[in-house]
């Protein structure tokens, strides 16, 4: 299997599913665009779901932060949860189990999630229209990667918009799937330069099997079908110090 083989994959999908939209859009204008989509999917009761998938160090975090911000401008009650924050276990506990001597591979992996909590809370925020009531969340802990067996630690009242960010889509009904895609070089240089910063990981190479690792057990089978689901398609060009982003959607009859 060739582990840095999603640019061609993409490639093809684009050639076969989609339609450019905006090309070379800097991070803020992005994520304009897709929060002026969300804008106009709104439901007159409860919240849209709007799920935001990509691989592992794509920046997903960054323009979910962008994205939410430009809702909010709008005047629009927005907020985000992660798939990570519904980890079971801590962050060694996962990897000795799920990526040790005998890895998990594809389906396997996710059962390192608590997928039921998950779409409970997102239901819940879904539907909740009064004011006077709060969900509460778990939120992943950088530093240990403990999420769920923290507890909540915060909570979401009434809202429009949810996003749901991760590497997977784990919501049974989200109402508009966005897929982030980086190429796998640059998100492995960005793995390194984030372990080193946040979880102060300073060897490289351990961080190099770790993602190759989950390339070939979750990415290739898991992270990149989204693709074929997605309603939008957002590709980061990272080569140079200011990242561009090109939008892509869906053709109408290829849904």
């Amino acid at each position: 299997m060739n582990l840095f083989g999603s640019n061609s994959i993409v490639e093809q999908l684009i050639a076969e599913r989609f339609r450019s939209s905006a090309q070379s859009l800097s991070q803020e204008e992005v994520a304009e665009n897709i929060a002026r989509i969300i804008e106009q999917k709104i439901p007159k009761e409860g919240a849209l779901i709007v799920s935001l998938i990509g691989g592992a160090a794509s920046g997903k975090s960054s323009l979910s932060a962008s994205l939410l911000g430009q809702i909010r401008d709008k005047g629009i009650a927005a907020d985000a949860i992660c798939v990570d924050d519904y980890n079971k276990y801590d962050r060694a506990f996962r990897r000795h189990e799920y990526e040790g001597e005998h890895p998990a591979r594809d389906e396997a992996i996710l059962q390192k999630f608590d997928i039921k909590m998950l779409n409970g809370i997102v239901e819940a925020i879904r539907g909740n229209v009064d004011e006077l009531m709060k969900v509460a969340v778990p939120e992943y802990d950088e530093k240990t990667g403990v999420a769920v067996d923290r507890g909540p630690v915060r909570s979401i009242g009434p809202v429009k918009v949810l996003l749901v960010c991760g590497d997977f889509n784990l919501v049974e009904r989200s109402d508009l799937v966005v897929y982030l895609h980086m190429n796998d070089e640059d998100r492995l240089a960005n793995r390194i330069r984030r372990d080193a910063l946040q979880r102060a990981e300073p060897d490289t190479e351990k961080t190099k099997e770790s993602f190759l690792l989950r390339q070939e057990i979750q990415h290739f089978s898991l992270t990149l079908p989204t693709t074929q689901k997605a309603d939008y398609l957002v590709v980061v060009d990272a080569s140079k110090k200011a990242w561009t982003f090109d939008l892509y959607s869906v053709e109408p009859q290829r849904k």
